[in-house]
């Protein structure tokens, strides 16, 4: 199975490949995966700043 790479995460086809998530699941993926995000550049941000 091949890997695949989205916004920093990987899995693997077959893995989660037969997952099918509801609207409400989908939806609930969409707000982990911008939370993630604001994580990402917070921490960011916080690495660029002077000590």
């Amino acid at each position: 199975m091949g890997n695949k790479t989205d916004c920093g995460v990987s899995a693997r086809y077959g893995e989660y490949g037969d997952l099918e998530l509801t609207p409400a699941g989908k939806r609930r993926m969409n707000e982990l995966v911008h939370e993630i995000r604001q994580v990402e550049q917070s921490l960011d941000a916080a690495y660029r700043m002077p000590a």
